[in-house]
């Protein structure tokens, strides 16, 4: 979103982002983009929260805007306008971005309801050409739909850094350098990654980063917030149910994130202390922004295991950088595979919600694999990084949003 709209307003566009409210925002402007925050949460299957949700409709149905453009569904900038799109005469662009709860049976009526809805909008924009979200719209025929891909800014991965990664965290120019990025929230695939690692038979000096901000502790208080919202008009004897269930859950969802992180560190301890081999290690972190983007540049290897994605910028992002990886068919990776050429996908079962699931001796076979192949692993990010120049930085796809905006008020 931020790199659409800072691109439009360059263009001397008039851009407002309509976005959650947040204590830390210092502006109400970004590189001439105006920023208009509102007190709502939640989403249309769990309840929509906030103060300013009826501030937040009104906004944008007399807002005399030109285009509206949404991302993703199951948030409440969309749908918090499910009922209200009728109302709006603006063009309607909207992003899916994947549809990730289209198989939990809580969201069984938010999509049975969400063909008719997605016939009223002007357009839709998919990022993968094979994925649920895609499919769903052809199977209730869906009509404007457009495929512009994820991509990486031209303006990080552009101009290859000088080599620096390396020498301030000590690791050798011999040394095999992994990555793997993501949320550190169990569901980006850290564990998976590192029990791979750690069951590699291999000889050479060889390092993980495993790159992660770890999720906020307010989420629980969230949880909380919206416990509280569903208990305004309910019985003694409901009210009782709902407060054990949520406690319950809310004590299993500290348990497993406890199980998780200890299950983690007990893998990164075991590395460390040479218990699977002297040649490994593992390094833990949160880079900055720069010292992530020169770790991309200078990284042997992207190991991906995430366990739920729609179109992972993390893969275009290897690919800008160079960077060949390797992915768990998860989301669009294959199709990202093919488009680019500059990565493999291993195999990996998903279960009846989607959800990928890596076996670790796999993923650790085929790291061997291609760890011991240079060929191999040169030519794949020789195609990463010419791909991404031809058709995947925000440069090139810029040019095809803002058409579809323009071609929607033709």
């Amino acid at each position: 979103m931020k790199q659409i709209a800072t691109r439009l307003a360059a263009k001397n566009h008039d851009v407002t982002v309509a976005t959650t409210k947040l204590d830390h925002r210092k502006s109400q402007n970004l590189d001439k983009v105006k920023i208009k925050s509102f007190d709502v949460s939640g989403n249309w299957t769990n309840g929509l929260n906030g103060t300013e949700l009826n501030d937040y409709q009104n906004f944008v149905i007399n807002g005399k805007f030109d285009v509206i453009f949404i991302y993703a569904a199951q948030q409440w900038t969309f749908d918090a306008l499910i009922e209200k799109f009728d109302e709006i005469s603006a063009k309607i662009v909207f992003v899916p971005c994947g549809f990730s709860g289209l198989y939990e049976p809580s969201y069984s009526e938010y999509f049975e309801k969400l063909p008719e809805v997605l016939k009223k909008l002007d357009a839709l924009i998919f990022h993968a050409n094979e994925y649920r979200d895609f499919e769903f719209a052809r199977m209730h025929d869906i009509k404007n739909c457009h495929l512009i891909p994820n991509g990486a800014d031209e303006h990080e991965f552009g101009v290859i850094p000088k080599p620096q990664f390396r020498k301030s965290n000590d690791i050798s120019d011999e040394t095999l350098l992994l990555l793997t990025v993501g949320t550190l929230n169990g569901a980006k695939g850290h564990l998976e990654v590192a029990q791979a690692f750690a069951n590699l038979e291999f000889e050479q000096s060889v390092t993980l980063i495993l790159n992660g901000n770890k999720m906020p502790t307010t989420k629980n208080s969230s949880k909380l917030k919206k416990l509280k919202n569903k208990l305004r008009n309910i019985s003694l004897k409901s009210l009782t149910h709902l407060i054990k269930l949520t406690v319950i859950r809310l004590l299993i969802a500290l348990r497993l994130r406890e199980t998780y992180f200890s299950k983690l560190e007990d893998v990164i301890e075991r590395v460390n202390k040479g218990k699977h081999g002297d040649n490994k290690k593992i390094i833990s972190c949160d880079l900055e922004r720069e010292d992530l983007l020169n770790c991309f540049f200078e990284a042997d290897l992207f190991v991906f295991a995430s366990h739920i994605e729609y179109s992972p910028l993390v893969l275009y992002e290897a690919c800008a950088a160079g960077l060949p990886f390797l992915s768990a068919p998860v989301g669009n990776a294959e199709e990202i595979a093919r488009w680019t050429n500059g990565g493999l996908i291993y195999s990996a079962k998903k279960d009846f919600k989607g959800f990928t699931q890596t076996d670790v001796m796999v993923l650790a076979r085929e790291i061997n694999s291609l760890l011991k192949n240079k060929t191999k692993l040169e030519q794949l990010g020789s195609n990463a990084r010419q791909s991404w120049e031809r058709n995947y930085s925000w440069a090139k796809l810029f040019e095809k949003y803002e058409e579809v905006f323009l071609q929607t008020l033709d």
